[in-house]
């Protein structure tokens, strides 16, 4: 296990120490379109994403049309977002909501 590592898509890598050991990460940009297993998690991780999104998240907030646009910046779920304002599940990252504070 001594060179047991996680590979991490991205320029930097999470601190991931909270776990019964550290994993030591190595950053890769475009991870997924070089390594098969992080292109793997990447798809499972998108279609888990989309489904919470399009269920949980839905239910929670009906508002923003979750089941329909699954969070992803539409014209509508932009316009959900104007009208109603964010709720805890949207990133302030998001560009349609730099601007707030």
């Amino acid at each position: 296990l001594d060179r047991t590592y996680s590979i991490v898509d991205g320029k930097s890598t999470p601190k991931l120490v909270n776990g019964p050991t550290p994993i030591p990460c190595r950053p890769m940009v475009n991870a997924d379109s070089k390594v098969y297993t992080v292109s793997m998690a990447s798809i499972i991780a998108k279609v888990t994403r989309d489904k919470i999104m399009r269920t949980q998240a839905h239910e929670m907030y009906p508002e923003y049309d979750f089941h329909i646009n699954k969070g992803y910046s539409t014209r509508e779920h932009i316009e959900k977002i104007h009208k109603y304002g964010p709720c805890p599940l949207h990133r302030m990252s998001f560009k349609a909501l730099k601007h707030r504070s």
